[in-house]
């Protein structure tokens, strides 16, 4: 969780039990879905 936070994808406390993902975070998320082939049911 740590690179995460320090690579700028994601906001949130070290304790904390949930996570927000950043607009950069966001995008990474649809390049792997999209590269894997996983479809957003969201």
């Amino acid at each position: 969780m740590d690179e995460l936070r320090e690579a700028g994808y994601i906001v949130g406390g070290n304790r904390s039990k949930s996570v927000f993902l950043k607009e950069e975070g966001e995008k990474m998320a649809q390049e792997l879905m999209k590269k894997y082939n996983i479809k957003d049911e969201l």
